[in-house]
């Protein structure tokens, strides 16, 4: 808290030392998290101790940020750096400042010092915390004895279920003057204030982050770890609901903006949201591993017809493992820009798919979006792409200009390979080319289109680039003749059996007389 604070602290030869500091909350805006941001440490006569204070680089924080000094304010002769190793640090890195407590030489009392960081991205400089740090120097260092190592501290926490940005407490009693308590980083909670008078160690600390993690504090004596750790399984939830979540996750599905079950996935991208399975509170952060590769992402791709296994890990709760995820095929869809209902002959149209798949014109394949529009007539367009569903949309394409069919001398039904001078008229004069498989076969100014057609093959009117009229023109033998004239045929060759069954019948009866003479 924010304010003017008082304690005393007694020394094991009975001398009480008043204490009066000034603290003022601080705010860090840029996410960068220097931990802790207050610290006393309690040192004795003749003693020296390294801490560590650590600026962290959240993993989405937007750039890389570079430390460019370190500094005391005020310079206090009990306290200075170890050796430093500033420079860069890219997102979820994390740099160590160490500090060096030498008690030699000093006198008995509390000094007050803060650390200031000079940090810059490319945005300019970052407005960061300072340190407070407080250093309680004692009367020498006490013997140690049997009750250094025999006597553990006794720790406990104010709650095991916290709220969202609530502050706690852990109180940790008979603690004796050698021995340091340190509760180690945890992205859960943040460290606000720490006390220690007459045996008793106080730590505040406020809950961060949604989710179920493990409290946990060390002792030390001269830097090494003594006793087991102070370890509790707690749990943060939002203020006001149930405290009491779930230890396992659940997992939300969304594929083009709704929800959908696992069991009703499309080929594509799917968003992924981790739940607690009770409350169904989000849980963040949280990992995702597709086939054993890790996705940096909340968003996965999935392909049909492939088998996944997905699983979800979380801080505090039981992975969510998914065996044997697979997907429908799906349907490729198309867009056209402008999109609309009929085009001109000579338009330029953009075509795209969600699924970034072959497109083909009247089944054959271009190799732009950007397509030009010049046959007359319906266009099909489709879509093809190995694992999705086939797609496929038909236009229609207009024009000023057109040929009237009904004017043919001969109508094109019975365009047949052997035919000349068709005629034909349009609805008005241009110039106009025929072309058969390619070859020009005849052109002119006027309304009038006149042509012979001399082979089978693919026939095409053309204005420019632009297709009039196209047809299949086909050599049309007697056999072709029979089958498109089925009917006919069936009644000749009735009509020829039947003849001959006369035929026969006759010659039959002439030899039988034969005979009889």
């Amino acid at each position: 808290a924010a304010g003017n604070l008082t304690g005393f602290l007694y020394s094991s030869d009975g001398t009480t030392i008043p204490i009066n500091v000034n603290a003022v909350e601080t705010s860090n805006p840029s996410g960068i998290i220097i931990f802790p941001t207050s610290k006393v440490i309690n040192i004795q006569q003749g003693a020296e101790k390294t801490q560590n204070i650590q600026i962290i680089v959240p993993s989405n924080y937007p750039s890389s940020i570079t430390i460019q000094s370190v500094s005391f304010s005020p310079d206090v002769e009990v306290i200075h750096f170890g050796d430093l190793n500033l420079g860069v640090l890219a997102p979820s890195q994390t740099l160590n400042i160490p500090i060096v407590i030498d008690a030699k030489n000093v006198q008995v009392g509390t000094y007050n010092t803060q650390i200031s960081i000079l940090a810059t991205d490319s945005n300019g400089q970052i407005s960061l915390p300072s340190v407070n740090v407080q250093i309680v120097v004692s009367v020498g260092i006490s013997p140690v004895d049997n009750s250094t190592f025999s006597t553990k501290p006794d720790c406990a926490l104010s709650s095991l279920e916290f709220n969202l940005n609530s502050t706690y407490e852990m109180t940790c009693t008979n603690v004796i003057s050698n021995i340091q308590i340190n509760v180690p980083y945890n992205e859960f909670f943040q460290g606000t204030k720490a006390e220690y008078s007459g045996g008793t160690y106080k730590y505040y600390f406020k809950a961060l982050k949604l989710g179920s993690t493990k409290f946990v504090a060390t002792f030390e004596y001269l830097g090494s770890t003594i006793f087991t750790p102070f370890e509790k399984e707690v749990r943060i939830s939002t203020s006001g609901s149930s405290p009491v979540g779930d230890v396992n996750l659940k997992l939300q599905f969304f594929q083009d903006g709704q929800e959908q079950t696992n069991t009703n996935l499309k080929a594509g991208k799917v968003i992924l949201m981790a739940l607690d399975n009770k409350t169904s509170n989000i849980v963040k952060p949280f990992e995702i591993y597709l086939n054993g590769d890790f996705i940096n992402s909340s968003e996965i791709t999935l392909d049909s017809e492939k088998v996944y296994t997905l699983r979800v890990t979380a801080d505090g709760y039981n992975d969510f493992n998914l065996n044997n995820l697979s997907v429908a095929k799906k349907t490729i869809v198309i867009t056209l820009i402008p999109n609309q209902e009929t085009y001109q002959a000579g338009d330029i149209i953009e075509i795209t798919t969600d699924a970034n798949a072959s497109i083909m014109i009247d089944n054959v394949i271009i190799l732009s979006k950007n397509y030009t529009l010049n046959k007359v007539g319906n266009v099909t367009i489709k879509a093809v792409k190995e694992g999705y569903l086939d797609s496929e949309k038909i236009i229609l394409v207009d024009s000023d200009i057109y040929l009237d069919s009904t004017s043919c001398s001969l109508e094109p039904g019975k365009w047949k390979v052997g035919k000349k001078d068709i005629m034909c008229r349009l609805n008005q004069a241009v110039n106009w080319n025929v072309y058969l498989n390619g070859t020009l076969i005849s052109n002119g100014t006027t309304e009038a289109v006149k042509f012979s057609l001399e082979n089978e093959g693919l026939l095409e009117l053309k204005m420019g680039d632009t297709i009039l009229w196209n047809q299949i023109i086909e050599k049309k033998g007697i056999f072709r003749w029979m089958l498109e004239h089925w009917i006919w045929t069936l009644i000749g060759l009735a009509v020829l059996v039947g003849v001959f069954f006369v035929i026969r019948g006759g010659s039959e009866e002439d030899l039988l007389g034969s005979i009889d003479d």
